[in-house]
């Protein structure tokens, strides 16, 4: 997940060029607050740095593009016979960058590198979209309403493409890497139950509670414990990553991939 509050469109167009097709870019500005608060954003661009306090970004590296930058690049693009789009100019200075500051590896990254490894291959590139922006903005994925509008479906067609090919409800997936990020949240011990419930888009800690406990069957204090994380893990990849799942996945091609014109 990018975050992006610069406002030039050559640099919003730039950045979204640059994204990778399984993760978000946020530019809302509720939502940048969001996750810079509870979310697993790898980096942040602006190009303007009021409001972009080092508290409010901590842990997450910061990209600054000035306007002056910006302006020095529109001159250099200028000198060519044949100047390039002025986005795609952008993008080719910012790709270096843009590797350079990312981080390198996030919860989400090493959880999805896990998944991989007990599926036992590379997972499907709709199966990382869908998994990713859940698992990197909980808050946001608390229902079908914001997959399926990834998707361009209504709920009930996303279903029924899901089924068509021998796949669980996206549903039942969906409660699964919530519950992984439940037990993400309280692994550190300050964090109340009441807390995670809140970051994580709950509308109650019993109604989380009772989530995972249906699904997984695990409670709060069993998700506190040093190999929840493993244990859930491996409980899903071995319920619902199986090889005939993986390539059900595969069939929806790049249905949950972010698009870029």
């Amino acid at each position: 997940m990018i975050l992006l509050t610069a406002r030039d469109p050559g640099l919003q167009a730039a950045v979204r060029r640059i994204a990778r097709p399984d993760e978000d870019v946020v530019a809302d500005g509720e939502w940048i607050d969001r996750a810079l608060e509870h979310g697993h954003a790898r980096l942040l661009v602006c190009d303007d740095r009021r409001g972009v306090m080092p508290e409010r970004v901590s842990g997450v590296p910061v990209l600054y593009v000035p306007p002056e930058l910006l302006s020095k690049w529109d001159r250099a693009r200028k000198r060519h016979d044949v100047p390039p789009a002025r986005s795609g100019y952008i993008e080719t200075r910012l790709r270096g960058m843009v590797a350079e500051l990312s981080r390198e590896t996030t919860w989400v990254d090493r959880t999805l590198a896990d998944l991989g490894r007990l599926a036992g291959g590379p997972l499907p590139l709709s199966f990382r979209s869908f998994a990713r922006r859940t698992l990197e903005l909980p808050a946001r994925y608390t229902d079908l309403s914001e997959v399926a509008e990834l998707a361009g479906l209504s709920r009930g067609a996303l279903k029924a493409r899901f089924r068509r090919r021998g796949l669980e409800s996206p549903f039942t997936y969906q409660r699964w890497l919530r519950s992984l990020a439940v037990a993400e949240a309280l692994s550190v011990p300050e964090v109340t139950v009441a807390a995670a419930a809140n970051a994580l888009g709950f509308t109650s800690d019993t109604n989380m509670c009772r989530m995972v406990r249906v699904l997984t069957g695990a409670t709060p204090g069993r998700l506190r414990e040093p190999d929840a994380r493993r244990w859930l893990l491996v409980a899903f990849a071995r319920a619902h990553l199986t090889r005939e799942a993986l390539e059900g996945w595969s069939a929806l091609d790049d249905l949950f991939s972010r698009r870029v014109a």
